[in-house]
């Protein structure tokens, strides 16, 4: 097998896209669901891709011994459990439920998101240099666009969507630093 990497990213796509098929087989009568929700195939898909994104930057961390990978790893894995979790979904709600008779400024109850955003920034900051610059834009503003649907509520559907496709670019950017690596 000579590209051992594109092959694993057309199995991984051949994976994400059947299991969102067999999703929308399940429930043809409403395929928005598949996507959006806690208990989506989309949620569920956003976890296994950010575990594998994880275990690739942990790998890839452990071969060049340098510590921006470990870094990403772990800020991976939160987001992993979170998306398991929901724990800022639930902090969300205790902002909203504490403040809110108190604050009107809506910046507040997305803190937890604007965190999750500020330290995804700072790890994009730390690995400019060792991923692809195209690609390493591309998913943040995938990234950003995600965050942006959900802090302004311009549709979860979208802002999914958007969550899936900079995970997956993700992963693929992973798996291609990671064969260059060897």
């Amino acid at each position: 097998m000579k590209n051992p990497h594109w092959s694993f990213i057309s199995i991984l796509l051949l994976f994400c896209c059947s299991a969102l098929a067999i999703a929308y087989w399940h429930n043809p009568y409403h395929p928005l669901l598949i996507i959006v929700g806690e208990d989506s195939a989309g949620t569920w898909l956003s976890g296994i891709l950010l575990a594998i994104s994880a275990t690739i930057s942990l790998m890839i961390g452990m071969r060049a011994e340098t510590w921006p990978w470990f870094y990403l790893a772990i800020f991976l894995l939160i987001l992993a459990l979170d998306e398991r979790f929901m724990f800022h979904e639930q902090t969300k709600t205790a902002l909203l439920f504490a403040f809110h008779s108190k604050i009107s400024l809506r910046w507040v109850y997305e803190l937890p998101v604007l965190v999750g955003a500020c330290l995804g920034v700072l790890i994009l900051k730390i690995l400019w240099t060792y991923l692809h610059k195209l690609l390493l834009v591309t998913l943040s503003l995938l990234g950003l666009l995600s965050v942006l649907f959900d802090v302004l509520s311009l549709g979860v559907f979208w802002e999914e969507c958007f969550k899936l496709l900079a995970e997956f670019l993700l992963v693929c950017t992973l798996v291609l630093k990671a064969k260059s690596a060897d």
